[in-house]
């Protein structure tokens, strides 16, 4: 059985929202609590009116977001996955486009999410999505009978992380502020999220005094561990020590077939998964860079009874052992704001 993953990843900083855009971005979304979550991320805002929604990458990531999760559920109920006609044009997000009323309809129905927060859409089809957003990117990545679950973060540094907590690590709120001098405390902050031979991993890339890659390494390893916690749909129930991901120096090579002339670098990553000090063989990873933006993405695949909540309880969802095939297709928006992927995964 084969099946094709999107994954599409929006730069939000090159977008202007004006008044007038956001507004009809904001109709298009569906659910009220959605809404209301999308304009809380102006502090003090109580209404769309009071909004300046064009000065705040993190609520057009959020609206982007919510537009991106709804286009996939569309698509997903009419066809076999996304078109590549619906990436590239961000002014069409919100539209209904070619779906018929009943099927938007039906799309809303049917369109859920667990009790952790994990969209899943119930049909036959057993879709799952994800939606992660980190500094001005945010990126959306939906297949069928596969869990996934997609991290974006960009490659940076705080002295002292804020609001910190040792129990909630995994959501901090970053800033960009690279010291060179800080990076031993920065990782001293999180000591236990990581096994020894994670640890050993990230500062090897220090060996050459190259504390960047050292850098890269830890939210390399970092999102592998959020991909995974967001394909199981499990939030903050997961020690994230209880993961380890295993990253050799040589990663797989693949095939790339690519429009545009954006810097993109994704790889078929031979990385070795392992819960509780056992390997698990059935799960999957795609690791990719976003040099333009200054940071890396990891993608989680793997079977659908292993979700935190049963998602599909019409579908056999044993375990299946996945294959990434080495043929990865891209597609690029002008001026690098869109970022498409496609991957053929086969159980």
């Amino acid at each position: 059985m084969s099946h094709e993953v999107f994954i599409t990843i929006v730069n939000v900083s090159s977008i202007s929202l004006t008044q007038e855009r956001f507004r009809e971005y904001l109709s298009g979304v569906w659910d009220t609590e959605a809404k209301n979550r999308i304009l809380r991320y102006h502090k003090g805002c109580a209404s769309a009116a009071d909004f300046h929604p064009h000065l705040h990458d993190d609520t057009k990531c959020f609206l982007i977001g919510r537009l991106l999760l709804q286009l996939n559920a569309l698509a997903n109920i009419t066809r076999s996955g996304p078109s590549s006609q619906w990436y590239g044009d961000l002014a069409d997000l919100p539209e209904v486009g070619p779906f018929a009323v009943d099927e938007l309809q039906q799309c809303k129905q049917a369109f859920m999410k667990t009790d952790e927060g994990k969209p899943h859409f119930e049909n036959k089809f057993g879709w799952t999505a994800n939606v992660s957003h980190a500094g001005s990117l945010v990126g959306c990545s939906s297949t069928r009978h596969l869990l996934n679950g997609l991290d974006i973060m960009p490659i940076e540094l705080v002295p002292v992380p804020r609001h910190i907590s040792v129990s909630d690590s995994s959501r901090l709120f970053w800033r960009s502020v690279l010291i060179r001098d800080d990076l031993q405390e920065f990782f001293g902050y999180f000591d236990s999220y990581f096994t020894e031979n994670e640890w050993a991993w990230i500062r090897a890339g220090m060996v050459e005094q190259d504390d960047f890659e050292s850098l890269r390494r830890f939210f390399r390893n970092w999102t592998l561990k959020e991909s995974y916690i967001k394909a199981i749909g499990i939030g903050l129930g997961l020690e994230l020590c209880r993961a380890e991901f295993r990253i050799p120096d040589a990663i797989t090579s693949c095939d790339v077939e690519s429009t545009g002339n954006a810097v993109f670098d994704l790889t078929l990553s031979d990385v070795q998964f392992y819960l509780d000090g056992i390997l698990q063989p059935q799960w999957k990873f795609v690791c990719f860079d976003l040099p333009h933006a200054n940071a890396v993405a990891a993608l989680a695949l793997g079977p659908l009874d292993e979700a935190v909540s049963p998602l599909f309880p019409h579908l056999d969802t044993k375990s299946h052992q996945l294959t990434l095939h080495h043929h990865i297709m891209l597609r690029f928006s002008s001026e690098e704001k869109i970022i498409s992927i496609a991957l053929d995964i086969q159980h």
